[in-house]
């Protein structure tokens, strides 16, 4: 029995029937795409170089780097890959050896409610 979703959940896992577990909400495919977006650094897609933040190498670029930076990467890179989410507020914070970066964004599609990523990076 085919089931339909919106894309695989990564990391791809298998099902009870041997499928993979697909995403079935634009909630959790938005969630996923824009971890994937933050996290992906430019040229490590295969098919299209300019995809992707790469915050971990803007990070370790330069130790007194430019939040804006990140940020504004994070705003251009959801407009032009994921146009359907739009990106209210990013913050970056850091304690001792942790980055987090959290965003709050929303899907103008489902209505006005807010949703959260938080990403800590070690």
């Amino acid at each position: 029995m085919a089931m339909n979703g919106l894309g695989p959940r990564l990391p791809l896992t298998l099902d009870s029937d041997g499928g993979h577990i697909l995403l079935k909400t634009l909630k959790d495919l938005a969630r996923q795409n824009l971890k994937m977006i933050v996290l992906t650094d430019p040229g490590e897609r295969m098919m299209d170089p300019t995809f992707g933040v790469g915050v971990r190498r803007l990070l370790f670029e330069n130790q007194n780097s430019d939040t804006s930076v990140i940020t504004s990467r994070i705003k251009s890179q959801t407009k032009k890959f994921l146009s359907w989410v739009s990106i209210d507020k990013v913050k970056i914070s850091t304690s001792e050896h942790i980055l987090s970066i959290s965003i709050l964004y929303h899907i103008p599609s489902l209505g006005p409610s807010r949703l959260l990523l938080s990403i800590p990076l070690n």
